[in-house]
This record gives C-alpha cells, structure tokens and sequence, in this order.
C-alpha cells in the first residue's frame, strides 16, 4: 500500500491509514525589490548578497488519510499517532520518491468522523530542499534508484597520482562536500588552488553548484569526495 514514512514508522504499515490525497507545495522564492525614485521599474535585490542564488521559505505537505481500524479502536489511533508526531520534527519520505526525503515539523491537523469512516490530516512544515537519502560515497541502492533524474556516484578512494581531474554533478542545492584525502596535497577549483590535510577537509570556498564541478587534485594518495544532494 502506497503511503508516507514519518521518521521510521510507516503509515499503512505501522500505523494502518490509507493514503487518499497528498499536496507537495514549492517553497516560495524570498524576493526583495527597492523601488528607485526618479526610475522606473523596481530594483531587484533578490539574490544580491548571496551570490545569484536564490533562497526559499518553507514548504508545506499535507497528507489526508482513511483510517481502516475498527470504529471502537479510533481514539487509540488518534491517541498513538499524537504521540507519536504531533509536533515532531522527523524526517518525512514519500513511497512514490524514495530517494528523497523532507526535513520539517508535522501536526496533526484535523480528524473527522463519518459514519464508520474516519479521516485524519497530517500536515508538515517543511525545509524547502528534499534532501538525497544517499550521500555521495554511499554504496548505490537499485530500489530507491530514480534511472531518469538519478545519479550514480564513484567518489570513494579516488587514486591521485600527480594530477587527476574529477567532475563531480551536483543538485539544485549548492552544497560545501567534505573531502577526505590520505596524504596532504593540493586541489585547483574555479582556478583557485587550496591546500587540503590528511583526513577531513571542508573549504568555504569549494561550493557544488547544480551541475558539473570540477576539481582537480595534484599529489599522491586517495581522495573521497561526500556531500548530500538536495532538490526542490
């Protein structure tokens, strides 16, 4: 049965609602306009301290759902669901996109009774990015695999020896990845170069924007590159 995983209990299978109706809203863009005297138009001031990237609000889900429970065990339901996450923030994943999941704080919104059908909604105040539910140096899942939009990832242990040039593609959300290298040596982005230590390294300046990234690495070892995808 189709349904919604809040944190790590599933609706149908946990918890025995059947998914009727789901709303997925797009955050809305954070916009800011000056009007100029003597101009005309406005001043778009939108993106000018972050470097033309666009921020977002929250998002909002709502998901309505019939509860097949005996009548007589309905306040239980109500009772353990309650308890469970009204006003829990949780990770929140959809069957229908099991590669992502929402970040936000769910409420139980409203419950209704008709007849001997019970209906509840439960709503979530939602970060504006789904997050990926790999990292880029986990190992690939064929079950969660989106094969139109997905991305197969090689980034653990890349050998270097001298120089090597690796393309990485990033999401929608730009992203600062942590590279883990086995020996000190130097990497060159946007020709920029940076020295990086031996274990964790995490540089400011080296943004994944959506699309392909290159870095290249000169020295000897192995490089891992991780960071978690984000998409709207």
């Amino acid at each position: 049965m189709i349904g919604v995983k809040f944190g790590t209990k599933h609706s149908f299978r946990d918890f025995g609602l059947i998914l009727t109706s789901k709303t997925v809203s797009f955050p809305k863009p954070k916009t800011e306009s000056v009007t100029i005297p003597g101009a005309d138009g406005q001043l778009d001031l939108s993106t000018a301290l972050t470097d033309g990237d666009v921020k977002y609000d929250n998002r909002s889900l709502t998901f309505k759902f019939s509860v097949i429970n005996p009548q007589k065990n309905w306040e239980t339901v109500k009772s353990t669901l309650a308890n469970y996450l009204h006003g829990q923030k949780m990770n929140v994943i959809l069957d229908v996109d099991k590669g992502f999941y929402y970040v936000g704080r769910c409420t139980l919104d409203s419950w209704s009774e008709s007849k001997k059908l019970g209906t509840l909604t439960v709503k979530v105040d939602a970060e504006p990015y789904k997050y990926s539910v790999l990292e880029s140096t986990d190992d690939w899942l064929w079950d969660i695999f989106n094969f139109e939009s997905g991305v197969i990832y090689d980034l653990s242990d890349i050998a270097v020896s001298g120089t090597k040039v690796v393309t990485v593609r990033s999401m929608r959300m730009k992203v600062v990845p942590t590279i883990t290298v086995s020996a000190n040596m130097d990497v060159r982005f946007k020709g920029v170069q940076y020295g990086l230590t031996t274990g964790e390294n995490r540089n400011l300046n080296i943004i994944f924007s959506e699309g392909d990234n290159e870095l290249t690495f000169i020295g000897t070892g192995t490089v891992s590159i991780n960071f978690r995808g984000g998409s709207l």
